[in-house]
């Protein structure tokens, strides 16, 4: 066992604290907000993840996981302190690493003998070094005799199944260069280590761009087969059927190569634009990485430009499915539901939304005088002129389609997300070209 500090518990922090308990380890998450705490403390999670709070309630009761404050905290008992703060994006696409350097600060004044420092959010290439030498310049201001450094292990959980993800990890990264962090780290993850080949070592630059590399790899295959949809579409062929055709070659494979909206949330975005903006300043400018932020940018309006009317729009009402940007999660940033209502609020006559996981304090209520969030999907197309489908979650997967017709002005549903079955009311990525506008 290990005694684990974990500075964050926002996704990342409090999914892998909760998770380190849970394969044996004591945990101490911190943060400095104190209703964060207190919430927490009550067993009560800030995010949305299937059975986080479950979780939780367990590790608490088995006095092996604990919140507190930064002010009461002890990390001298710790055998390893992770970090894991945001890193959102500046409006220039950099990355905003305020909340790391002020934990750099706070672990300086912290520190009273050598630890091992760990960063687990993700960060631009060069931030661990940048990180080891501030906390040293720190310590030795204090006069402190010791010195550390940060090394690297990014996180990649998927919202959702974050908690799977890291209980089956395929591969876990550590950026380090000693033997003996080797074998900590090794010890660390035992539990849930498929082999030793599962964890992969580098250095700690490596380690970095690795889950940069992962995330805009991930995001270039779903811009790739949404711009070719656009073009499969104009031509009568199948992107569905496409999508097989190339996903069964084992050179390429299926994942993520469903046609749709486009991807969101706080990770793709938020690192396309990180890493971008890293290449640039070493002069370096990614015809690849600014087309797929392009393409993804553009792909939710570029079919509902199809379906909509713009200059006879006033009187329609449009419905849709889904708010969040993915399943299974609470999480709205960069959703291609926002970047549909902000396109079209102002040219219709009214956008009904519905999402399992409606929330009463959502930011964008009052935005829209004529954005209406309903409790029910049916409520959502009551008298609509369009329904579009923009999160696949399992409730929309099965549509009764006579309660639909009778619930709609006109039956006309286009699938944001591929997963319906085709009954003729249905609009497809392959069949929107035959639709005329509303």
């Amino acid at each position: 066992m290990k005694n684990i500090t974990i500075f964050g518990t926002g996704y990342v922090g409090l999914v892998s604290g909760t998770c380190f308990a849970e394969i044996g380890h004591k945990v101490t998450c911190v943060d400095i907000s104190p209703q964060r705490i207190e919430s927490l403390n009550l067993g009560r999670s800030p995010i949305y993840e299937p059975g986080i709070e479950d979780m939780i309630l367990t590790n608490m009761k088995k006095s092996r996981l604990s919140f507190s404050m930064l002010q009461d905290v002890n990390i001298d008992k710790s055998d390893v302190i992770f970090i894991c703060v945001g890193t959102p994006s500046k409006k220039d696409g950099s990355s905003d690493l305020s909340y790391v350097y002020q934990c750099c600060d706070d672990i300086a004044n912290l520190l009273e003998s050598k630890k091992l420092i760990v960063m687990k959010s993700t960060v631009p290439v060069g931030t661990c070094l940048n990180m080891t030498n501030r906390i040293n310049d720190n310590l030795k201001k204090l006069g402190k005799k010791f010195e550390v450094s940060v090394l690297s292990n990014p996180e990649f959980l998927r919202e959702g199944n974050a908690i799977f993800d890291f209980m089956n990890p395929d591969r876990i990264i550590i950026g380090c260069n000693s033997d003996t962090n080797k074998q900590f780290f090794l010890d660390l993850y035992k539990p849930i280590l498929q082999s030793d080949k599962c964890m992969i070592f580098m250095n700690k630059e490596s380690s970095e761009l690795t889950k940069y590399a992962a995330n805009t790899m991930l995001a270039l295959r779903i811009s790739f087969i949404n711009e070719l949809s656009r073009y499969s579409n104009q031509v009568n062929a199948s992107i569905d059927s496409i999508a097989e055709g190339i996903g069964t070659d084992k050179r390429i494979g299926k994942s993520f190569l469903r046609a749709g909206l486009g991807y969101g949330g706080s990770c793709f975005p938020k690192d396309v634009d990180s890493l971008i903006d890293q290449m640039k300043s070493l002069g370096q400018d990614s015809q690849l990485l600014n087309s797929i932020k392009s393409i993804n940018s553009t792909q939710p309006t570029f079919y509902i430009d199809k379906l909509i009317n713009l200059k006879n729009s006033k009187d329609q009402t449009i419905s849709l499915w889904g708010f969040t940007f993915k399943p299974d999660t609470d999480d709205f940033r960069e959703t291609p539901a926002l970047k549909i209502i902000n396109r079209y609020a102002d040219k219709v006559k009214c956008i009904k939304v519905y999402d399992p996981f409606y929330k009463s304090n959502n930011p964008i209520r009052d935005s829209f005088d004529n954005v209406i969030f309903c409790t029910n999907k049916f409520e959502a197309t009551l008298e609509s002129n369009l329904l579009i489908l923009v999160t696949d979650w399992e409730e929309f997967r099965k549509i009764d389609y006579k309660e639909l017709n009778n619930s709609m002005k006109e039956a006309r549903v286009f699938d944001g997300r591929n997963i319906l079955p085709i009954p003729p009311e249905y609009i497809s990525f392959s069949s929107i070209n035959n639709f005329k506008k509303i």
